[in-house]
């Protein structure tokens, strides 16, 4: 170590104080950056976590693969891991009410299935040889039938045929086609084979099931025997390629038809996607917090050094005048930054780690209301530490120390040794600048117009006091406005479940009650405070294509898919899919008052008067825009030309 560096030493040494307050400063910086990092890391973290939950981890999905397919697939480099499942087939479900979902779906599994895709166990566990068999709760809950662990079933598995005697689709394996009920010209079990199983566990849903799908998903072991067709849930070696490896995959299988799927929500929270708008917004966010973060440090950071600087002044200009070089005066001060940067980056990421981890311990159970799924999953927010986000974190604050460093050191190296020795550049008396009005006097007494004398003999210390209230200012507005935004965003993540329970009942159900008879039975309930219904009925209507916004028609082009379809006969209108809503008419009349709206516009039974939700949604150039559908709102007498058809009543209470 040169005599320059330990003469630096000894003068942070003997310099406890602004030594300490300086190296705060700096785990300030670094735990604020430390912050930020590790919030980013962690929030995608818990993404990718709750995903995996919900609907696994597997990357790709390959569906209705044959024997020998299946087998050249698995080999391909491009596979990093995968599993098999064999579709057996179908089985009639002896006893099952839901007329459109009669069937129990057959799927052999094998041990690692689970760590592709989770299957959630309410009751007992997996099946372990191919004579155990897990049925779903929902076939219980949806389709009525009555079972449990322990039961003995006896199935004949076979395949789905129309009546005619054709298969239904290429591929026994997906469970893609609905059922065909017998107006629709009904279905059979054709080829069935007699098999035994003993109820080993009972399943939530799979969440890989469709709800339209024809089966109740049954698990059974036994992924490699020999099946009608095979699925492969696939993790890549690049990730970021799933969908043409998925596509080649799928084409090199010519003889059957494969459907293949890419888990695009996983792919998309690991930045995996081409639709990486979650993530995009998520580093943005982070990278401007750094940078509001980056201007008030090197305010704090610079003000420390500038003291320092100028506290060493004369040091300096003892220096210069037996011999040390500008370099060497440089050098000072970075070995100055360098060494409180060792203490004050500890310290900080430290501090910012340990202050992310309680905060997301009180912030977890808020965090996971937003999301349904992680509540459900048991899925919480946790701190998530990398070596990435540590080391860049640590650079970030590094850069930020020296370059609050090298500000005052340029202008301490300029110095000669004489200006330097008297620090005639610090304070500059000249008699003209450092008068005060009498106004000051009178305003803010002698105190006032001596601090104001003080701030016009250093002008640069009053100028970095102003810079340092400024960013205060800026990163207060920053955080309260930040957090105003998470709060906005929060509500409308909510806004649709104000009511605690929500539920549906059919024209067959209700019977000869009207929906204000069930309101008023149910407002009757003492656990209920209050109810409210909507009629709901989808039509289409014909618009006539002045009526529509040209932005809406731009982007959607609805009269060039008209002409596509080879619908020509009234070019001037267009077909529009529409869901009007009834509401109970106090509920209208309170949202018109609280609207502002004249109420005998809406409310007289004369009146064509409705309230229209008119927004559209669209990816334009990969970016959401928000647009207006119409031109104008005033759609009075407009409305005679839709049919309505009301298939059943929501309530919510």
């Amino acid at each position: 170590m040169n005599i320059i560096n330990q003469f630096t030493l000894r003068t942070l040494m003997k310099n406890k104080v602004r030594t300490l307050v300086t190296i705060i400063g700096i785990a300030l910086s670094a735990a604020m950056f430390t912050a930020v990092t590790s919030s980013v890391v962690s929030f995608q973290n818990y993404l990718i976590r709750v995903e995996i939950a919900v609907d696994g981890a597997w990357e790709g999905r390959l569906e209705g693969c044959s024997a020998s397919s299946a087998e050249i697939i698995k080999k391909d480099e491009e596979i990093k891991s995968y599993t098999q499942v064999a579709n057996f087939g179908y089985a009639v479900a002896d006893g099952c009410k839901n007329e459109n979902k009669p069937y129990l779906f057959i799927a052999g599994i094998g041990k690692d299935f689970t760590d592709f895709t989770p299957v959630s166990l309410i009751e007992g566990r997996l099946p372990e040889n191919n004579e155990e068999i897990v049925l779903p709760n929902h076939l219980k809950l949806n389709g009525g039938v009555d079972f449990a662990v322990g039961d003995t079933y006896t199935l004949q598995v076979g395949k789905r045929v129309y009546a005619d005697g054709k298969f239904k689709g290429e591929t026994v394996g997906g469970q893609s086609i609905p059922f065909q009920s017998e107006e629709e010209g009904g279905e059979t079990i054709a080829d069935a084979i007699s098999k035994s199983y003993t109820v080993v566990g009972i399943c939530e849903r799979p969440p890989y099931e469709p709800y339209s799908a024809p089966g109740y998903t049954a698990l059974t072991f036994g992924n490699e025997a020999e099946a009608e067709s095979y699925d492969l849930l696939m993790s890549f070696e690049k990730p970021e390629n799933a969908a043409k490896t998925l596509e080649r995959l799928a084409d090199s299988c010519t003889d059957e038809s494969v459907n293949y799927t890419t888990h695009s929500s996983l792919l998309r929270f690991m930045g995996r996607s081409t639709n990486s708008n979650y993530n995009k917004v998520l580093y943005r966010m982070g990278a401007i917090l750094i940078l509001v973060i980056l201007f008030g440090s090197v305010s704090l950071i610079y003000n420390a050094f500038s003291i320092s600087v100028s506290e060493r002044t004369k040091q300096f200009g003892l220096l210069k005048s037996i011999g040390a070089t500008k370099k060497q005066m440089r050098q000072s001060v970075l070995f100055e930054a360098c060494v409180l940067s060792v203490a004050g980056i500890f310290i900080g990421i430290l501090a910012g780690l340990g202050g992310m981890g309680i905060t997301f311990h009180f912030i977890a159970g808020m965090i996971s209301h937003l999301w349904a799924t992680a509540g459900e999953t048991g899925i919480s927010l946790t701190l998530v530490v990398t070596w990435q986000s540590v080391v860049l974190a640590a650079v970030i604050a590094f850069a930020t120390v020296i370059i609050s460093a090298l500000i005052p050191a340029r202008r301490a190296v300029k110095l000669s040794p004489m200006q330097a020795i008297c620090q005639t550049s610090d304070v500059r008396i000249r008699p003209e600048k450092v008068k005060t009005s009498g106004l000051t006097y009178r305003l803010f007494g002698f105190e006032g117009m001596l601090a104001s004398k003080n701030f016009k003999r250093s002008r640069k210390q009053y100028r970095a006091t102003v810079l340092s209230l400024f960013m205060s200012i800026v990163l207060f507005v920053t955080a309260t406005s930040f957090g105003g935004y998470l709060t906005s965003v929060s509500e409308s993540i909510d806004s649709y479940s104000e009511y605690d329970i929500n539920f549906y009942i059919d024209e067959e159900d209700r019977g000869k009650k009207t929906d204000e008879d069930i309101a008023r039975e149910v407002e009757g309930l003492s656990s209920v405070d209050e109810i409210g219904y909507a009629n709901v009925v989808s039509s289409v209507i014909e618009l006539p294509i002045e009526y529509l916004d040209e932005k809406y028609l731009k982007v959607f082009k609805p009269e060039e898919e008209r002409k596509a379809e080879g619908n020509t006969e009234n070019d001037k209108t267009v077909s529009m899919d529409v869901n009007v809503y009834f509401v109970r008419d106090s509920t209208y009349r309170e949202y018109l008052k609280k609207e502002g709206l004249d109420e005998s516009m809406y409310m007289d039974g004369r009146a064509k008067s409705v309230l229209i939700w008119d927004n559209a949604r669209a990816y334009v150039d990969e970016r959401l825009v928000n647009m207006n559908m119409l031109k104008k709102n005033d759609w009075s007498g407009k409305l005679d030309f839709i049919k309505p058809s009301i298939d059943g009543y929501y309530y919510w209470v």
